[in-house]
């Protein structure tokens, strides 16, 4: 008797299983297919369009979902998912329970062409501009917030992969784009920390290669990552109040960096820094678009870029041409000046062995607090602000060292009018205008002050010393009694 009762319940549970089979292998789950757009586009306040939908058993339930779009009215932005699969556990269902065993997700590409970033959904819009304005500090939420899903007692994604991914920004002419995105997201629950890996490739004109991980924590609204930038710049930092106004801290150390790879060809044929930079700036901001994370950006830092140049322009050169209105200077670049100095007069660049700058950053600004550049003939000396319209404001000095100053003092001797008591040549000049055209112009009226007060003390010497000559003569030719 008790074999036929185990009997009979095998029989119902195989028909119920194969109930259960025959309804998902035969579901048209496209018949709904209106329906869940419809839902989805009220969710997320945009259109939404799917190209089918469909069930199947793998290894559970899973769902298959083929050409979802999503398009602004405005056509501000795009997202286009070629396809996302997802397998759940069946008997944790009955409970309530969704347990997801994987997530994929295939070459999913975000178009953002406006200058607004990333949009706040319409529905969402009369909140946030009705909410105060808050600083940085002030963005975290008081309570972290408990995600609540109908029907639904208990929710975990063991892991969610994307793969082959695209973000492009701007019209394609003038934007930029981050490509072959990577990304792993282990142990996915509303409840605890996620960790995620991965990796894309920055292309700005030059493409970079980019790696990170970190985790992210949804009810503390925080997220802290780590990454790494062509193995040379590494960030550290972190995101927090993501579901509202993130605000973002981050420390950029920067090794061994050859800042000329971030120049495209066509950069590199105008003036353009080279040389490898170390340093380290400490930034923070905060925003929902990227206009807004740019005006918010703050930070400090040091920096130092050893055998370097500043390439396609010839400050010492530039500086000494300038002065050559000056009388008596115009013959500088008519005499020969021995092949050291010819060289370095000559040459396209401003080589340097050595660059230190202390920074700040505020209102869209770099105020460079004491740049110094040493070269073993002259060294030169800058303070001002460039602004991220790269609109320069700096002031500064070229200093002669005393070896090459002798040299071309020895050449053109009218050259000691401007040379300072320790034998150095010292040039003023302001460096103004809009990278890379910006207007290089030593104060020539310094200068001239200058000339004009050493050759009239000259003079005054010169007069003084003939005036008191007659009388030292009398004095040695008087008898003496």
């Amino acid at each position: 008797m008790l074999r036929k009762i185990i009997y009979f319940k095998l029989v119902i549970l195989a028909l119920i299983l194969i109930g259960i089979t025959v309804f998902i292998l035969t579901f048209d789950l496209n018949r709904y297919k209106p329906d869940v757009e419809t839902k989805l586009s009220q969710a997320i306040g945009y259109p939404v369009k799917i190209e089918s939908l469909s069930l199947s058993l793998h290894k559970g339930l899973a769902l298959q979902v083929k050409g979802l779009s999503i398009h602004a009215v405005d056509d501000q932005f795009a997202v286009f998912l070629d396809r996302f699969f997802l397998i759940a556990e069946l008997k944790p269902l009955f409970k309530r329970h969704i347990k997801i065993t994987q997530c994929l997700i295939e070459s999913p590409q975000v178009e953002i062409r406006g200058s607004k970033g990333l949009p706040v959904p319409p529905t969402q819009v009369s909140i946030i501009s009705q909410s105060p304005k808050m600083e940085p500090s002030q963005n975290l939420p008081s309570k972290p917030k408990k995600i609540k899903i109908p029907y639904v007692d208990e929710f975990n994604v063991s892991k969610i992969v994307i793969s082959n991914g695209e973000v492009l920004f701007g019209d394609g002419q003038n934007g930029y784009s981050i490509r072959d995105i990577d990304l792993i997201l282990n142990n996915v629950a509303f409840e605890s920390p996620t960790g995620f890996q991965g990796s894309c490739k920055l292309d700005l004109g030059l493409e970079k290669q980019i790696s990170v991980k970190g985790t992210l924590n949804y009810p503390e609204q925080l997220v802290d990552f780590v990454g790494i930038i062509d193995q040379n710049i590494e960030v550290k930092g972190s995101m927090a109040n993501f579901m509202r106004v993130p605000v973002y801290r981050l420390e950029v150390a920067l090794k061994n960096l050859d800042i000329a790879s971030f120049y495209t060809p066509a950069q590199r044929e105008q003036e353009y820094l080279a040389g490898s930079v170390y340093g380290n700036v400490a930034l923070t901001t905060s925003g929902k678009s990227a206009i807004d994370i740019v005006r918010s950006l703050q930070g400090e830092g040091h920096l130092q870029v050893i055998n370097g140049a500043l390439k396609n322009r010839n400050i010492l050169r530039e500086n000494l041409e300038k002065i050559t209105q000056i009388p008596g200077l115009n013959i500088l670049f008519q005499v020969d000046l021995g092949p050291a100095y010819q060289t370095l007069l000559n040459s396209p660049d401003t080589s340097f062995q050595e660059l230190n700058t202390a920074l700040k950053i505020e209102r869209m600004r770099v105020h460079i607090q004491s740049l110094s550049i040493q070269h073993p003939e002259y060294s030169i000396g800058l303070s001002g602000t460039f602004g991220f319209n790269l609109e320069a404001d700096l002031q500064g000095s070229l200093a002669l060292h005393k070896t090459m100053a002798a040299a071309l003092i020895k050449k053109v001797k009218e050259l000691v009018w401007i040379a300072n008591p320790a034998g150095e040549i010292v040039i003023p000049f302001s460096y103004q205008g809009v990278y890379p055209h910006a207007n290089l112009k030593p104060d020539v009226g310094h200068l001239v002050k200058q000339t004009v007060e050493t050759v009239g003390m000259d003079l005054l010497n010169q007069a003084l010393n003939q005036f008191l000559a007659p009388e030292e003569s009398q004095k040695t030719s008087a008898p003496t009694s």
